[in-house]
This record gives C-alpha cells, sequence and structure tokens, in this order.
C-alpha cells in the first residue's frame, strides 16, 4: 500500500470516522492507559462500521442509477424531517440570520441495505454543537442499552411450557419521535446538499441523528412508558423490563425491542406499542423465520435455538477483500505469539487503518456470539497501538479461521441436558441442578511479547443450558496483592495468577447474577466456580497455612468475595474439562477443538467435512 505521513493519516480519519474517536481516544489513553486495549478495540470497530456505511457521494454520482435511488432517498429523509422535526427557514423567516451564525452541521448518510434498498439519514454533526448552551449545563447524556450477555442470558432460557416465543419489532426513526423539546426552546442545524452544494438551515423542536442528547432525550420518552404499563426496569441492567403479571421480558437496545412470552402477552404489548409509537412489523422467530437482533443471527428448530454469525462473516470477507487462507493452515483462531522478539516491521498509515478495520469486526464477533475467539482478539488487540506485520498476520489467520468455521454457533437445548451440557457441569452439582456452570482460568506469564510485560492472561466462561452466555479473556489490568501498590505488575507464581482471575471472574458472576434476578430467573447460591488449580482453591477455602501467597493482603474485599462460602465455592475440574483454558492459551487444535466443542455446535445445514 501507498505509505501516508501522519497528517494525511489524521485527515483521512477524520474525513470517514466520527470526531469523538478521531480526536479524543489517543487522550483517553493517555489518562487511563490501564484502558488502552478497550479504547483501541472501540476504534477499530468504529473504522469497520464506517467502512459499510457511509458511501462517498462523489463516487455515486458517477452511477445514473445509483445517484437517482440516492436522491429518492434524500427527498424522502428531509420530507420525513419536515412533517414533525425541522422547520425550513428562507431568508424571511424572522430567525434565519439567527440560524447562519449558530446552526450545526448536519451530513447526508449515505448506505445500501442489505436488501440492495438506498438509504439517507440526515445526522447531525453533534460534536459541533455547544450542547451547554442548547441543552443546558447539567443535562445527563449517558443513556442506557441491553448487554449482548443479557440478550443471550434471556435467550438462553428453557420453553418449559413449550408456548414461550421470542419476537422483535423495531420502532421507525426512534430518536425522531422522542418528546419534543420544551415549550420555547429549540435548536438549529443546517445541512449542504450533496449534488448542488447549496446550504439549507433548519429550525428544529425536537431531537435528530447524531445530536448528543438524543440517545438520553429517547430513553427519556420510552423508558417511562414502559413503567407506567406496570414493567419494572432493571437497576443492574436499566434496559430490561419485566412485567410480572405476564411473565413477559422486554430488552431495549435504542429502537429495537426484543420480547420473550406467551404469544398472547407478546401480541398485547405490541399492540400497546404500535398505538403510541410508529413502528415496523413484528417479527418472529419459528424454524422457518430467523431473527436478525444487534447483528446476531438467531435460529430455531424443534431441539435448539441457535446463535451464530454467519451472514456477517461472509460479508467481513467480502468488505476487507483478503484471500483467505486454506483451512489446514487455519484451524485455530491463533497459533503463535505475535512479535515475541520485538523486531517485526511497523505497519504503514493505511495498513494500520485496513489492521484496525479488521480487528474490529472480529472483535464485533467475539462480542456476539463467537466465544472461542476471545484470546485471539485480546492478544491482537494488545498490539493496536503500535501493529506490526506480525500482527496483520495474525488478525488475517484469524479473519480465515473465522471464515472455514462460520457455521458455527453458540446454542441453547430448548428441552433437556445434552452430552455437552453434562460435561460443563460433571463437577459440579447445585449450579448443575439449574442448568448453570462458571468456569475461570488464567496463565501464568505465558505470553512473552514484549508489549506485554509478563502479565497474566485471565479467562471466564459462564454457560446457561449449554449456552455460553457471558465470556471474557484479557491482560491482568491492576494490582491486586495490595491495596498501597496502583500498577499492575506480574505474578509470583501460578496460584497467584490463578487466585486474581478467580478474583475478577466473582466479580462479573455477580454481575451476571444481579441482571439474572432481575429478569426473573433463578441464579443458584453459593456459585460453583470451576478452576484447575489447586492452590487457588486451597486459598479459597483458607486451608494453606504456609504458601507463597503471604504478599496477598486478605484484607481486600475481593479476598472476602472470594472466600465467603455463602457465594462461592471453588470447584477443582480437570484442566481437559476447564473450558475457560480457550481464554488464556495458545492451544494445539486437538485440545482447542475438544474444549471448543463444548460450548460451540455446528448448525445441522453444515457440510459434513466440519464435523468433529
Amino acid at each position: 500500500m501507498e505509505e501516508v505521513n501522519d497528517q494525511e493519516y489524521k485527515s483521512y480519519l477524520r474525513e470517514n470516522l466520527e470526531d469523538w474517536y478521531t480526536r479524543r481516544i489517543d487522550h483517553l489513553i493517555e489518562e487511563d492507559p490501564d484502558k488502552a486495549e478497550l479504547y483501541e478495540i472501540k476504534r477499530a470497530y468504529l473504522i469497520a462500521r464506517e467502512k459499510n456505511a457511509d458511501m462517498d457521494w462523489k463516487q455515486v454520482k458517477t452511477d445514473p442509477k445509483l445517484l437517482e435511488d440516492a436522491i429518492i432517498a434524500r427527498d424522502k429523509e428531509i420530507n420525513s424531517l419536515l412533517k414533525n422535526i425541522l422547520v425550513n427557514l428562507t431568508p424571511e423567516s424572522h430567525d434565519y440570520e439567527i440560524a447562519v451564525k449558530s446552526a450545526t452541521n448536519c451530513r447526508m448518510i449515505l448506505a445500501i441495505k442489505r436488501d440492495g434498498t438506498v438509504k439517507c439519514r440526515l445526522v447531525k454533526q453533534g460534536f459541533r454543537e455547544n450542547c451547554s448552551v442548547t441543552d443546558g449545563p447539567d443535562f445527563h447524556y449517558a443513556s442506557s442499552v441491553v448487554s449482548l450477555s443479557t440478550v443471550r442470558l434471556i435467550l438462553s432460557k428453557r420453553n418449559l411450557t413449550g408456548t414461550t416465543r421470542v419476537s422483535l419489532r423495531d420502532i421507525s426513526t426512534a430518536f425522531l419521535q422522542s418528546t419534543p423539546y420544551p415549550e420555547g426552546q429549540w435548536k438549529y442545524c443546517k445541512y449542504r446538499c450533496n449534488i448542488t452544494g447549496e446550504w439549507k438551515y433548519y429550525r428544529q423542536i425536537s431531537s435528530i441523528y447524531g445530536e448528543k442528547s438524543a440517545p438520553m432525550r429517547w430513553q427519556n420518552t420510552l423508558f417511562p412508558w414502559l413503567e407506567a404499563h406496570g414493567f419494572e426496569p432493571g437497576k443492574n441492567e436499566k434496559s430490561i423490563f419485566y412485567l410480572p403479571e405476564r411473565d413477559l421480558t422486554i430488552l431495549v437496545y435504542v429502537d429495537d425491542c426484543l420480547a420473550v412470552g406467551e404469544e398472547e402477552d407478546i401480541k398485547w404489548f405490541w399492540k400497546l406499542l404500535g398505538e403510541r409509537f410508529e413502528c415496523k412489523d413484528e417479527e418472529w422467530l419459528t424454524p422457518d423465520t430467523p431473527l436478525d437482533y444487534l447483528g446476531m443471527e438467531v435460529t430455531l428448530d424443534s431441539e435448539y435455538l441457535w446463535i451464530g454469525m454467519k451472514d456477517y462473516i461472509e460479508k467481513m470477507v467480502h468488505n476487507l477483500n483478503i484471500q483467505v487462507l486454506t483451512e489446514n493452515k487455519c484451524k485455530t483462531p491463533i497459533h503463535k505469539a505475535i512479535n515475541e522478539d520485538g523486531t517485526s516491521t511497523p505497519l504503514t498509515a493505511l495498513e494500520r487503518h485496513d489492521f484496525l478495520c479488521a480487528l474490529g469486526m472480529t472483535g464485533w464477533l467475539n462480542q456476539t456470539a463467537r466465544p472461542d475467539i476471545a484470546l485471539a482478539q485480546s492478544r491482537i488487540a494488545q498490539h493496536c497501538a503500535n501493529p506490526t506485520q506480525d500482527a496483520m498476520e495474525a488478525v488475517l489467520h484469524l479473519v480465515s479461521y473465522l471464515y472455514h468455521t462460520r457455521d458455527l454457533c453458540i446454542r441453547t437445548n430448548l428441552k433437556g441436558e445434552t452430552e455437552q451440557e453434562l460435561l460443563l457441569q460433571e463437577y459440579t452439582k447445585d449450579s448443575a441442578d439449574h442448568g448453570w456452570s462458571f468456569h475461570s482460568d488464567t496463565d501464568h506469564a505465558g505470553n512473552k511479547e514484549v508489549q506485554n510485560h509478563r502479565r497474566s492472561q485471565n479467562s471466564r466462561y459462564c454457560c446457561h443450558n449449554g449456552m455460553v452466555v457471558d465470556w471474557r479473556s484479557t491482560i491482568k489490568s491492576y494490582a491486586t496483592c495490595t491495596r498501597e501498590l496502583k500498577e499492575a505488575h506480574p505474578d509470583v507464581s501460578s496460584g497467584a495468577a490463578e487466585i486474581y482471575g478467580a478474583s475478577t471472574a466473582t466479580q462479573d458472576i455477580l454481575a451476571l447474577k444481579y441482571i439474572t434476578e432481575e429478569a426473573n430467573m433463578f441464579f443458584p447460591l453459593p456459585i460453583e466456580l470451576q478452576i484447575d488449580n489447586d492452590t487457588c482453591k486451597a486459598f479459597g477455602d483458607d486451608t494453606v497455612v504456609k504458601s507463597r501467597m503471604k504478599h496477598i493482603d486478605v484484607r481486600q474485599e475481593w479476598v472476602q468475595i472470594l472466600r465467603d462460602h455463602d457465594i462461592f465455592t471453588l470447584i477443582h475440574v480437570p484442566t481437559i474439562y476447564n473450558v475457560a483454558d480457550l481464554g488464556t492459551k495458545i492451544l494445539l487444535y486437538p485440545t482447542f477443538s475438544k474444549l471448543r466443542d463444548m460450548i460451540m455446535f455446528w448448525r445441522p445445514t453444515s457440510p459434513t467435512t466440519h464435523a468433529t
């Protein structure tokens, strides 16, 4: 690829990415280096998203048919906004000059949807708005959306009655249906026509897309409405709503509502929703009609509910325009360390863009339905700040693995326990009786890559009714031996590493417990956490008199949680049955596939050559 200087690269990013990410992420990393991996993944995801979304109008003008469709879509968008949200201003309007001086820029985003139709959306460049003036200095901007782990948790419920249904409904242009600004308040926005170059000015009486306050204004419209109809909101997961008298659960992700309950009750709710908001037609999960919820492909057959990402993976490979490796060269998501000696050639600016784009796409897969790539994603993401050719090879290897395993899914059995589910629960009792299993593992100083500084890799997997509902693989990024030590440090032994990893898992599992209870689902106590380290179990049981663990301050809160046997019990399991090993070590294929096949499954339509 052609090499460009830093200034050209920054200019390129500004033209293609939202300003918050391009201008703020580097600053955030400087403020909190421990979260560098998280911020870089966000940047990568945004690059990946933008690659698929915002088309270049200059290219559109070269295609007469596409240009015609784009103009129709643009006019449809503007006319729709003029009905309720915008007031067109002309030089004769009393506040036209005010608008010229104070209006916030908008962009007309153009995209081709999956079905081939052209769509336009007018989006305000919210970062340019003087929010302290337009919204007031005390406006609260942090809105809530349901987490993907909560979605998987709700979908993992067994269909005990045989009549539980899953349905999806999208609220049309939700932000535009928010409660209008208070009486006497309005904003101004402007838009430069992509065809003629003419500026258009508008008085804005309600929020539009891109506006910083739009998500919260929509939440302040929808959530009180749900509560007014008797739904109980979660306090830990604020986007989950439960109606006790109908045993009906609603998940909200901005404008996407997922309902799980009896068909009659869901229909009752859709009727209420349709009377209050303009909505698209509801969709019902059946063996013949899959659902696409937040990019996750949810399908159903007579025995299982499946969640997969096949379509997304195929689209990813197409958009990245790469030649995937042969299947026998990428049987695992990661097969070797990355730039272990620190000598690999750094990527050019444009190569770095391609690297982040690919990593953003694989990151979304790791977040949705591919727990098998958690370690690979974490290891590669650690190279975001200074990616090299070795890192690029690793992400292309990961993409190739995903392509050849695109039929792999997570699933839950609708009727009873499966053989794999029994393996997950073989060494537990109370948790297993209610379909749960919890797994934790840590690798002690196994990552010799320069940027890692021998920090441990922590992993945890939480399964319900055979489906992995929550997982994580990450490097240790905090100090745990004493409260006085503020920086992350290498662990002194494998036992110490396992103890720290288990402590992290306990905190995450407790958060999952709270959400499960808010969804009116049963969560077992004590929580039986499966580990494969005797020292960690002995420490948790407080049965060690002399050990190398004396440097750990047992007054710390995480130690008390680990040793609270009313909440947690540590269960020792053989390593070959600890699926959390998937998230800590680069495994050879026989070991990797055995563990992976305890939590992931080939759809029946998959080629027989994929059978394991």
